[in-house]
């Protein structure tokens, strides 16, 4: 065992939903993978470099690949499954690629879903390619086993969902999935990584999170100028769809780094998962 259960820090939730058979899944998020090898550019290594020295300067040596490691044996050894919402990865580098793929290879099963760090390239400190995502799409999706962006499993007796939320937006072709997904009939669990807006969680971001952007997926515009994130109908029909529909039992999110819950009028509610470079996840129980 590589861990010791007194360091890991795992958030309890209990969904009372009427399933066959109880059971539990680990929702792990943010884990900040920080690799960049010789076949990596110099300024890719040099990113490496700044940003290792940023999380374990805060956070203690290789907290990133260390504590993945950790909660990923976690789940392993308590034989449930884990549902990864996303920044596995800091930005696409052949070493990050390498790792990560290494990493969810110690899995037997898994779900994962994209979040805004699957596809940066620079993330925003150098000028990047504007085309470097339709670039190499396509050797990140290659590491994973089920699609990042837009995925659903029966699990039982519930439906597990991802879906990523690209530019802080949920697509029409997406917003149709889940659509589809209710209209099973099964409870659904969604996973997505950047929170939709409640005020509560926006005071808590603008008092806690001081790592880059505040954004959330339908922020009103008075609080982001910036008319590139302005919600589009399809993500405020999402919003609605997950706040109101009697099937939605959970939203799991990331994004933020802190451990957060909000109501939502179904009586359900969206939960945010604090960043696994912790040494924190959330374990949800499912009776």
């Amino acid at each position: 065992m590589i861990y010791k259960a007194t360091e890991i820090k795992i958030t309890k939730t209990k969904l009372v939903i009427g399933v066959p058979e109880p059971f539990k899944l680990l929702h792990v998020t943010d884990s900040h993978l920080i690799y960049s090898d010789d076949q990596d550019s110099d300024m890719q290594r040099k990113l490496m470099a700044m940003r290792r020295e940023a999380y374990d300067s805060k956070h203690g040596d290789n907290c990133c690949r260390r504590w993945c490691d950790a909660l990923f044996q976690y789940a392993k050894d308590n034989g449930e499954l884990l549902v990864h919402t996303g920044d596995l990865i800091d930005y696409v580098s052949h070493g990050n690629l390498v790792q990560a793929k290494a990493v969810m290879d110690t899995l037997d099963d898994y779900f994962f879903v994209a979040g805004n760090h699957e596809f940066t390239q620079y993330m925003g400190f150098w000028p990047g390619d504007p085309d470097f995502r339709a670039k190499n799409e396509a050797s990140v999706r290659a590491i994973f086993r089920n699609d990042i962006s837009c995925c659903a499993r029966e699990y039982k007796g519930v439906n597990l969902v991802g879906l990523e939320t690209k530019k802080s937006q949920i697509s029409a072709e997406q917003l149709n999935f889940l659509r589809a997904q209710f209209d099973k009939g099964l409870p659904v669990l969604l996973f997505y990584h950047e929170p939709f807006y409640t005020p509560g969680l926006y005071n808590r971001i603008v008092t806690d999170f001081n790592e880059g952007d505040h954004q959330t997926l339908g922020e009103p515009d008075v609080l982001h100028p910036d008319s590139s994130y302005r919600a589009t109908n399809e993500t405020l029909a999402f919003m609605e769809l997950v706040k109101n529909h009697p099937l939605m039992k959970g939203a799991f999110t990331g994004h933020f780094h802190f451990t957060y819950n909000d109501p939502l009028p179904s009586g359900a509610q969206q939960y945010l998962t604090a960043g696994s470079f912790l040494g924190m996840a959330r374990e949800i129980e499912i009776v």
